[in-house]
């Protein structure tokens, strides 16, 4: 039985700058090179393999695979929304809207995958934000698993932090906090409801 994790990003910024993100073309995910910090073992292209330990060729067939794919989408738009919706597997188990406030912009899926390349797709996604994000901006991904087992098995693959033109994976000792922030849209989700403080689901299109 398939039990894919979550993938939630949020964006502290304005609506001005968030479009100016979702119409740009999605960063590859080689731009970055601390993808070994993620960590874990996963089945690359020689067997199940220490990503730590992972041969360059092997970290580079996977990121490839990654550039591949975000490259073929025209903006950033296009992809988030293909990476949230057809990935969720109830329509009630997604989201891609700004709070009413206007204050924050909550993107993600409750049962997103379980494929490292799939993951580095959504972080790489995230990342490309800072290249927009004003000083006081800042943002915030994760790969959690919020829905199988008990609690001590609910553990977060990777987090990563925003701010205004650059990014870091977070260390394992700062994930707990990185996926807590989500609890309460990951709660509002799972009881059919919009997250509090959400007047829509689906706001991608309207930002422009």
């Amino acid at each position: 039985m398939s039990e894919p994790q979550s993938a939630f990003l949020k964006f502290k910024t304005s609506r001005e700058v968030l479009a100016r993100w979702l119409d740009a073309k999605p960063s590859l995910a080689s731009r970055w090179h601390d993808w070994r910090e993620i960590g874990g073992e996963w089945y690359l292209a020689r067997g199940v393999t220490s990503l730590a330990t992972a041969t360059d060729a092997d970290l580079a067939e996977t990121l490839g695979g990654a550039d591949q794919r975000l490259a073929s989408f025209a903006d950033n738009r296009e992809l988030l929304t293909a990476l949230v919706t057809h990935t969720a597997e109830a329509p009630e188990l997604w989201v891609s809207a700004f709070d009413q406030a206007g204050e924050a912009f909550v993107a993600g899926s409750l049962t997103y995958s379980e494929n490292l390349e799939d993951f580095i797709v959504f972080l790489a996604v995230a990342r490309g934000v800072a290249d927009d994000l004003d000083p006081a901006d800042h943002g915030l991904a994760v790969i959690h698993n919020y829905l199988w087992g008990g609690e001590e098995e609910q553990n977060t693959t990777a987090a990563v932090q925003m701010t205004s033109g650059a990014s870091s994976l977070l260390p394992k000792p700062k994930q707990p906090d990185a996926a807590s922030a989500f609890l309460p849209i990951v709660d509002a989700l799972l009881g059919g409801q919009l997250p509090s403080g959400f007047s829509t689901r689906d706001e991608l299109a309207l930002l422009n």
